[in-house]
């Protein structure tokens, strides 16, 4: 297998992934990410329209495959400790784009649900009165 090229532009490096994406890394982390064939890790909502993409490659220990995520690997965050891209961009490796954080931090930067009929984060369409509801949580806790 043979190791696909990394591009360099500027301060940042664009690493080919397969099904023809690509990752953005700094380029001070190329030495992190080359010597590595990675791969497009896609998932797809019901509808098939794409979710999510990250840039993962798969290793095997005694039998078992695991994947490794090119933004943990930057990051260099312990299992347990989360790795949260701010713009929500799986592919956007940047070390500016990336922080640490719990599960509870990472949550609170997910996008608006696609199946969001209000076009605001929180606001939907009670089923049973018809009428426009908000809500917001805090703390593991709901609020109306």
């Amino acid at each position: 297998m043979t190791n696909r090229q990394i591009r360099l532009s500027g301060d940042c490096a664009f690493v080919p992934l397969t099904k023809g994406y690509e990752a953005v890394v700094d380029a001070t982390d190329v030495h992190l990410v080359s010597g590595f064939n990675w791969s497009a890790d896609v998932a797809f909502r019901p509808d098939g329209s794409v979710r999510t993409v990250y840039a993962v490659r798969v290793i095997k220990n005694n039998g078992v495959k695991r994947k490794i995520y090119m933004h943990r690997v930057i990051c260099g965050n312990e299992d347990g400790i989360h790795t949260d891209h701010k713009d929500g961009d799986g592919l956007n490796n940047r070390r500016l784009n990336l922080r640490a954080a719990t599960p509870l931090e990472n949550g609170k930067n997910m996008r608006r649900k696609v199946t969001n009929t209000s076009g605001v984060k929180g606001v939907s369409l009670h089923n049973g009165t018809g009428k426009w509801t908000a809500s917001i949580t805090s703390n593991r806790k709901q609020k109306y």
